[in-house]
């Protein structure tokens, strides 16, 4: 296989022609430039991009101030660069050295010499490396290394380089030979050279005049740098070095590269050369331009008639010097169009390809440097002996058709389309179609320019660099290949998942499980100890007949004995167990099939055995506790990023025994300092690697709902299983309550839910079920594009503000700290027009709430610390006002990790505020450039009412006392009947648990005053002179009052008596009330308060004393205004139109025309094809609200073709036609054409779908008039 693959990617370099289908111009016999990877000559540059001369599209990056100028001799060029500590230097694909044998080669001019400055450095940091280095302390040195410096295998010059003079160097590998080369001729060498440059793997940082290490960058001249696939001979070398060849021989050389070969039979385009590698020109002449153009088109006779013969003369020219090479060619006669049809097959097809190949394309804008971009593709397979040109067919997935340009699919042979979404033929001449391929399985269809369907496959879902295809090529099996074949004949597929006769999940007594393959004479081996099944293995069993499951009550411990800290200590006697078996198959062809994992708990009370869901975490040992590969070992605390990632599968359960999800994903250590406690904290990932499911969906956490809309939250990329931090050995869940009280807010926390979990069958106790911050956590509760995502991090014990970028780019931190902490130091923030920018770069009601929650919890694990913020990447990167909650363009703030809080590390009274706002930590966890934004900000007058009003809201209501003691009884009731099998699992101090909660319930009960002291005591200078009671009072059934940022009715947390509500506020500080009326009532007058307009329901009230205020309702306006959309509420767009809206009108009885102050939430992707939502929103003065909707659906084909039912795999059978009026199939969309009888041929111009579908009426001609091959039909709904 590994044969294969590189063959695959040599085509790539040097034969396009195996992708676009025509016949290639290559050269059989050994040049110079055969192997060659790259050429920089520096004479063809693109911006910062320099042009891989070699053709092979190798193009690499100049950054920094380098300069291109005249070369060693005339007509070439240099890059000249400058040196110093932070020169320019040349950046060169990943990957590019990536072979068993090597030739570097390359003209310097050397202009002073540093130790250690590199003329060329690849590798991928200090550890991985190989390069070439002026002076190794006094001569130049060659080195390649994978595990640092000290194991350098090393070839040393015998003297020092020359400066100001023009020197030819080469190094080459082969075998366990390495020879360096000086001016032509070899100085040196080591015949221990072990290590190849493919044994670094895919280098990433891969630089010409830069070290990996902080070594002086080089300073000179770089003239004609080469990369060889092989070792050069010294006869090639001292050829590079004299460039001697003269006309004649560039014109022989250039000749002999290129023969056409074996052309007794030319059935496709001819890439014919125009130019040669030494300089020569050439030009073709043919015998008959009728059927081989001088441009290498082929037209073939037609279907029939007799092959043609054809003489094609190549003429090379250099100079004065001309040569020329006939080539005799039969071109056979065309296939019929049946013949076509019945040959040309969908071979083998990748959704999700992540590094199988890449696409080739130079010009993409992400990856062209790295040779294109790892696209999806296609293969079309030619079962005829003849080419077949596939000009004009169209190729299509379930969102879009593509019509092939012209390109042949040789005979026996294949043709890869790139399912890429670019919609072009790239400079290489490969094809790439505009759709990509669903990762979850959709419809490929290849068409013939008659509308003839070709061949047709349904992709199912598949892994990442995995195929689907056909066995054998054009055969009739369809099944996933066990490796992908591009452009190569298929492998077989792979076996079959073994199926167990009894599901996962809870039994009171053994049972007898089977586990069979539906694969004919397929064999199945299996495992009990959650290792992977490898047939011959120790611990691998071959399955023979059933297998008892039963109670595993009196096995040893086995994993949970295991120690995983320096603080371990084994369990208080034996952990519950449970049985996991994990079976493969392996059928006739030697395939194995994936591994299939199933959980058994057996015992006879297990159905109330736990009031807490179960996880079931399962890997083979190696990747969890055997050293050096271990993830959970004493030894791997400090290791993580995505290489200490191991595979695992993971079973949810209710405590009923309800199975949630199973899937296969990945799995890391999570945390910082918490890594090196006994039970660590995992987190799980799902990706399309380890499983067509790649999300965890379910209703994981019953009462998450989206920031925006409401919505349920029921799919994760990630999730935290979490030992609960730093607070493990106090109560398990400290941090997941101090984020509850403050989860209706607009911050963003995590997500909680105590969970049981078991680790290879055996217990491991609870783990709280916790949400990731990341992209995909923003993505999924704004409803957000998780690319669009900007997240940082502080960096720990920094000296200065600085941020470790976890979504987005550098450029993201760099605009906060320009942006925001920067503009602050030039801008005093007392000018309110400061900020009011500033106002525009953060959402300031979340960073409040988001200060005034750490400092109420006392948590001294930050602010210098845990602190990470988030925002949306607008289109110009500006703030924009009008956009929906949390897409305006502002940084937000996430809670997390408030462990040290509610007295774990400090008690009640600890002046957090004081600490918060300190302006000489002078360390962690409070170094000053972490409190300076709060501090500087609330030298601001209305930042500083706000914060402090904020504060008092929250303190009236869930940071009270009794809501506080409450919601800590409510969580430690839920995991009480845990916590002893979790304590007798680790021990510890934790069993002092009753205890420990007990703290935090102490804590509650005096922060509330403490907190407001710490307040008083921090703005006596600002005028704030003391408490006052401020009591509201309104008749709930006609409105409620708003104070600040509290609404005080009956559903905001910790308001209790809302109709009489009383909360404690500061004087000097004004409060801001404002009436809410119900629907059907309006504000009238405020009694109690002696204000400019006691009609206004808006008031500002200076606090001086106590105050007793009523808001009087009265009965008004419960009309709700008409809101009616101009044009059809349903609209069909064709994929790639502009979409305009029609637009609105609203209308009110008493407040008129209202039509400004509509809004309309939602848009438009016409690039996309689907369903979108525009919802109309407007609201009259009494605050009556309509809300209507309209609907775009996006598709590629307004005028589908005509279909006979009979040639099509589809069947109407979803839907009877004895349901309900107005009800229909919820997977349908229905088109609208606005006449009374439309035809095939006709636009469908209005869609039907949800609500507003006037769908089927079953008193009426309700028929069918046809189906399509895409599901699509025309139904007369009898409306």
């Amino acid at each position: 296989m590994l044969r294969k693959i590189i063959s695959i990617f040599m085509i790539l370099a040097v034969a396009a022609g195996m992708f676009t289908g025509m016949i290639p111009m290559t050269s059989a016999s050994t040049s110079i430039d055969d192997g060659l990877i790259a050429f920089y000559n520096w004479s063809d540059i693109n911006g910062t991009t320099v042009i891989d001369a070699s053709g092979n599209g190798k193009n690499a990056t100049i950054s920094g101030n380098a300069t291109i100028v005249d070369g060693r001799l005339p007509g070439q060029k240099a890059i000249r660069l400058s040196g110093g500590s932070n020169g320019p230097y040349v950046s060169m694909p990943a990957g590019i050295v990536n072979v068993n044998e090597l030739t570097i080669s390359a003209w310097i001019n050397v202009t002073s010499i540093s130790t250690w400055a590199r003329v060329f450095d690849f590798g991928t940091g200090t550890n991985i490396n190989m390069f070439f280095t002026v002076s190794a302390g006094s001569n130049p040195r060659f080195a390649i290394t994978i595990n640092g410096s000290a194991n350098e295998q090393i070839i040393n010059a015998p003297s020092p380089m020359p400066t100001n003079k023009w020197t030819h160097i080469a190094v080459t590998l082969s075998g366990n030979t390495g020879k360096l080369y000086i001016n032509g001729v070899q100085v040196a060498s080591n015949n221990n050279m072990t290590l190849k440059p493919s044994s670094m793997g895919n280098t990433t940082q891969n630089y010409i005049g830069r070290s990996q290490y902080p070594d002086p960058y080089f300073n000179g001249l770089i003239g004609d740098f080469r990369i060889y696939n092989r070792a050069l001979s010294d006869d090639d070398i001292n050829m590079l070095f004299l460039d001697i060849l003269t006309d004649e021989d560039s014109v022989a050389a250039d000749l002999k590269s290129i023969p056409l070969g074996d052309f007794n039979t030319v059935d496709r385009d001819l890439v014919l050369a125009t130019s040669g590698k030494r300089g020569s020109t050439i030009t073709w002449a043919t015998s008959d331009p009728s059927v081989i153009e001088v441009n290498g088109t082929v037209h073939r006779p037609a279907p029939g008639q007799p092959d043609a013969q054809v003489i094609l003369t190549a003429t090379v020219t250099k100079g004065d010097v001309t040569q020329t090479k006939t080539f005799e060619c039969t071109v056979p006669a065309d296939l019929t169009v049946q013949q076509k049809k019945e040959s040309l097959f969908i071979n083998e097809v990748m959704s999700s390809n992540e590094k199988t190949i890449r696409d080739g394309d130079v010009d993409d804008p992400d990856e062209g440097a790295n040779g294109g971009a790892y696209s999806d593709w296609i293969e079309i397979y030619n079962s005829s002996d003849l080419a077949i040109n596939i000009e004009g067919f169209k190729i299509s997935d379930s969102s879009a058709t593509w019509t092939i340009p012209r390109a042949f699919v040789p005979g026996k042979g294949y043709l890869i389309i790139w399912a890429s979404d670019k919609d072009k033929v790239a400079k290489d001449g490969q094809l790439h179609a505009n759709f990509a391929i669903s990762k979850s399985g959709e419809n490929i269809t290849l068409k013939a320019p008659d509308g003839d369907i070709v061949d047709e496959v349904y992709v199912v879902a598949l892994l990442a660099d995995k195929t689907y295809g056909r066995i054998p090529d054009g055969g009739t099996r369809l099944d996933i290949l066990a490796r992908p074949t591009p452009a190569a004949a298929n492998s077989g597929g792979v076996s079959s998942l073994p199926v167990f006769s009894h599901e996962a999940g809870f039994y009171t007594e053994a049972f007898q499980l089977q586990i069979s393959s539906p694969d004919e004479g397929a064999k199945i081996y299996y495992t009990t100890d959650g290792s992977d099944p490898v047939p011959g293995a120790q611990g691998t069993f071959g399955y023979t007949g059933s297998i008892t499951i039963k109670s595993r009550a009196g096995d040893p411990n086995v994993f949970s004995n295991i120690s995983t800290s320096e603080s371990w200590r084994p369990p208080n006697g034996e952990v519950f167990k449970a049985t996991v078996i994990r079976a493969i198959s392996v059928n006739q062809e030697g395939e194995k099939s994936g591994i299939a994992t199933r959980t058994f708990f057996v015992d006879p009370n297990m159905h109330d055995r736990y009031e807490l869901p179960i996880i079931s975490i399962v890997s083979d040992r190696k990747n969890l506790f055997d050293n050096p590969t271990g993830i959970y070992t004493r030894q791997s605390d400090e290791q993580s990023g995505s290489e200490w990632e191991r595979p695992m599968h993971v079973e949810f359960f209710e405590s009923d025994g309800t199975l949630g999800f199973s899937q296969n994903g990945g799995v890391r250590i999570h945390g910082g300092a918490t890594r090196n406690l006994p039970q660590k904290s995992l987190r799980l990932y799902a990706k399309d690697n380890y499983d067509v499911q790649d999300y965890f969906r379910y209703d994981i956490f019953p009462n998450l709902k989206n920031q925006v809309n409401g919505e349920k939250i029921t799919e994760f990329k990630r999730l935290i299983l979490r030992n609960s931090g730093n607070d493990w050995s106090s109560t398990l869940f400290r941090d997941a309550m101090a984020q509850s009280l403050i989860a209706h807010l607009k911050l963003d926390t995590q997500a909680y839910r105590p969970s049981v979990v078991f680790i290879n069958g055996e217990y491991w106790g609870i783990h709280n079920i916790r949400e990731r911050f990341d992209r995909y956590y923003v993505a999924t509760h704004y409803n957000l594009n998780a690319d669009d995502v900007a997240m940082i991090e502080v960096l720990l014990r920094s000296p200065v503000e600085a941020f470790e970028v976890n979504e987005g780019t550098q450029e993201d931190a760099d605009a906060y700290m320009n942006e925001v902490t920067g503009f602050l130091k030039s801008n005093p923030v007392t000018n309110q027009e400061n900020y009011e920018y500033i106002k525009t770069k953060i959402d300031v009601d979340n960073f409040i709430n988001y200060q005034v929650a750490n400092i109420y919890f006392a948590n001294t694990d930050w602010p210098g610390n845990n602190v990470k913020i988030w925002r949306y990447r607008t289109k110009n990167g500006q703030y924009d006002p009008n956009a929906a909650y949390g897409k305006d363009g502002r940084w937000r703030w996430m809670v997390y990790d408030t462990d040290f809080g509610f007295g774990l590390n400090t008690n009640a009274n600890h002046d957090t505020l004081s600490f918060a706002t300190a302006t000489n930590g002078p360390d962690w966890p409070n170094p000053p450039w972490s409190t300076y934004l709060l501090r500087t900000l609330l030298e601001n007058t209305e930042f500083r009412n706000k914060f402090i009003n904020y504060f008092a809201d929250l303190l009236n209501t869930v940071f009270q006392p009794s809501f506080v003691n409450q919601r800590i009884d409510d969580m430690k009731a839920v995991i009480a009947s845990s916590i002893p099998e979790h304590i007798r699992r680790w021990q510890g101090g934790i069993g002092n648990w009753d205890s420990n909660v007990q703290v935090m319930k102490n804590f509650a009960n005096a922060r509330q005053a403490n907190v407001r002291q710490h307040i008083l005591n921090k703005f006596a200078s600002k005028g704030v002179t003391g408490t006052a009671s401020v009591k509201l009072n309104t008749d709930l059934t006609k409105g409620h009052i708003k104070i600040n940022s509290l609404d005080v009715e009956p559903n905001t947390p910790g308001v209790v008596n809302a109709d009489s509500w009383t909360g404690v506020y500061f004087k000097g500080v004004p409060i801001t009330l404002k009436a809410v009326p119900k629907l059907g009532y309006v504000f009238d007058h405020w009694e109690g308060i002696d204000v400019a307009d006691p009609t206004s329901d808006t008031i500002t009230v200076p606090l001086t004393s106590d105050i007793n205020i009523t808001a009087h309702f009265v009965q008004g306006d419960a009309t709700p205004p008409t809101l009616e959309l101009k044009g059809n509420p349903g609209v069909a767009v064709r994929l790639g139109d502009t979409y305009v809206d029609a637009g609105a009108t609203a209308m009110d009885d008493v407040d008129g025309d209202i039509t400004s102050k509509v809004i309309v939430e939602g848009n438009v992707d016409t690039s996309k094809p689907g369903v979108y939502t525009l919802v109309y929103k407007v609201s009259d003065a009494a605050g009556n609200e309509a809300e209507p909707v309209r609907r775009i659906v996006v598709v590629a084909d307004l005028s589908p073709e005509p279909y006979d039912l009979s040639q099509g795999p589809y069947s109407f059978t979803e839907w009877s036609d004895q349901s309900p009026e107005g009800t229909y199939p919820q997977n349908m969309i229905f088109l609208q054409s606005n006449m009374n009888d439309p035809g095939l041929e006709d636009e469908m111009t209005a869609p039907y779908c949800n609500e507003e579908a006037l769908a089927y009426r079953n008193t009426r001609r309700t028929r069918m008039n046809g189906l399509n091959e895409d599901g699509v039909a025309f139904i007369n709904t009898g409306r």
